[in-house]
């Protein structure tokens, strides 16, 4: 396949930040600063259960079952109560705080500034994410990425979420393309992958948790190297 694209639509999280790194470094900054470890709390389970959590209700969101705002108000509440925790002064201090200090997080998927740095010489690159307007846009700059994009698009500003064909329509009318002018890069096959397809573009699944998916996809990568492999070797 020779290049055909004009624009390269990147999700952000777990596809160019790394989301798991990033909030391990700082529920382990909380978890020291408010002390949780008197209270019995192994920091191994309150990491994998926030995570657990987490992954919940962006699901749910994504569906629009809940709102932005349920997302934060449950979070940490249910995540303390495992521990048999019940104070919601903490719960919500807790939040506030992650919501301040993990999107100034820097930490990328391997290898994702060697694609970049390759991709941008010949598209144009724009991210796309289901994820908060201020909080995303603090990611890309506290990551060192906003030289890389000229465009992001986010629930917030769209209006809708991945895998809507109404946010895809959205962005591809903002850009002035058609469906066939670009190649959609992303990890969740529920809404990066299933989003490409229902607005019939082109795709590389980064599979890098080996999860199991029926949703088709144009490319299929395990890591960034790969990603760039595929431009090089199919696209360009």
């Amino acid at each position: 396949m020779g290049s055909k694209y004009k624009y390269i639509l990147f999700d952000l999280d777990h596809t160019l930040w790394d989301f798991d790194a990033n909030c391990r470094e700082t529920l382990l900054e909380l978890f020291d600063y408010y002390r949780l470890g008197n209270e019995g709390v192994d920091f191994e389970l309150f990491f994998q259960n926030y995570i657990k959590i987490n992954r919940e209700v962006w699901s749910k969101y994504d569906k629009n079952k809940i709102t932005k705002e349920e997302i934060r108000a449950y979070r940490f509440t249910r995540l303390l109560k495992i521990f048999k925790i019940n104070n919601q002064v903490l719960a919500e201090n807790l939040e506030k705080d992650y919501l301040y200090s993990c999107p100034k997080k820097g930490r990328l998927i391997p290898g994702t500034i060697e694609l970049l740095d390759f991709v941008k010489k010949k598209y144009g690159l724009a991210v796309v994410t289901n994820g908060f307007e201020k909080t995303q846009r603090e990611k890309v700059k506290y990551a060192g990425l906003d030289n890389y994009f000229q465009r992001m698009y986010t629930s917030e500003s769209c209006g809708y979420k991945k895998p809507a064909i109404k946010y895809f329509k959205h962005v591809l009318n903002d850009l002035g393309l058609n469906k066939e002018d670009v190649l959609v890069v992303g990890d969740n096959p529920s809404t990066d992958i299933a989003g490409a397809n229902k607005a019939g573009m082109d795709s590389i699944w980064v599979n890098t948790q080996l999860f199991e998916s029926s949703e088709s996809h144009t490319f299929f990568a395990q890591n960034m190297y790969e990603v760039k492999e595929i431009f090089i070797n199919n696209i360009d």
